[in-house]
């Protein structure tokens, strides 16, 4: 499933969606919610790839609708000593600006919450919008 999003603004998912590839365009200026199913059927599996560079000022955020929601290890890359892993544990994960292309956010739910299987970018992840 590809999707545009075309700048600010929100995209839910179903659960129909569910076990797709979802390939995200962010290279519209303007933050983007892509809005997730509640976590409560085991089983529901999402992959979000960017497949183009974000825009500068365009993040790109999953809600799960249920705090703590997604829970994992968080991967970001780097060329330099930067690089790292980090824990999270939070009703929202996403890319931060200017994420590039290939970024991806993989996550099955436990009928409780996300698990992140893997989540890997180039800049710092994020569970909220930044100013």
């Amino acid at each position: 499933k590809s999707l545009t999003t075309g700048g600010a603004g929100t995209t839910v998912l179903s659960a129909e969606d569910s076990g797709k590839v979802i390939f995200v365009d962010g290279s519209a200026e303007g933050n983007h919610t892509l809005t997730l199913p509640a976590p409560t059927t085991v089983g529901l599996e999402y992959i979000i790839v960017l497949n183009a560079d974000s825009h500068a000022n365009t993040e790109i955020l999953l809600d799960s609708q249920v705090s703590a929601g997604i829970k994992g290890m968080l991967k970001k890359l780097a060329a330099s000593a930067i690089a790292n892993a980090v824990a999270h544990s939070n009703q929202k994960l996403g890319f931060g600006d200017a994420s590039k292309i290939g970024s991806t956010i993989h996550i099955v739910s436990s009928g409780n919450f996300y698990h992140v299987v893997e989540a890997v970018s180039d800049v710092v992840h994020i569970s909220g919008f930044t100013a």
